[in-house]
């Protein structure tokens, strides 16, 4: 019950009660971190909502009225699932918080993103955006 405690100001934050807050320790649990023994870690809950989000993704863009091309439809969908946007907007709305974990490593990853987006107004950084097929941490 102690892992689950601050996830109530997080469904406040997103106006949102979960009837099983296990699935957001679940969701906030990288597979370093060992004290987290009531659930896995995230990987199969990012598998699954990878599927949803890039479902509901390409059916909003093929509905679009605009009626992109294929090359354009691919494009928009890419950038739109793009693990830089989510993450920014993690860090704006202060869900990095949640994170549960104990790798060093990624420690200082999500420190000088963190630091990274506060200095500049969480903006979309096209740095981070073309380096983040190089460097996946899972």
């Amino acid at each position: 019950k102690l892992l689950l405690t601050s996830y109530d100001q997080f469904e406040e934050t997103i106006g949102y009660t979960f009837l099983d807050q296990s699935y957001l320790l679940q969701a906030f649990t990288h597979a370093s971190f060992c004290r987290n023994r009531l659930t896995d870690c995230y990987q199969r809950l990012e598998f699954l909502g990878d599927a949803v989000l890039d479902y509901l993704i390409t059916r909003h863009l093929f509905e679009d009225c605009r009626h992109h091309s294929p090359g354009a439809l691919t494009d928009l969908r890419s950038a739109l699932v793009n693990n830089t946007i989510f993450a920014t907007l993690a860090v704006k709305h202060r869900f990095h918080k949640y994170f549960r974990h104990f790798s060093p490593g990624l420690d200082a990853v999500i420190r000088d993103f963190v630091k990274d987006q506060e200095q500049n107004g969480h903006a979309i950084n096209e740095e981070y955006y073309l380096a983040e097929g190089e460097t996946e941490s899972d």
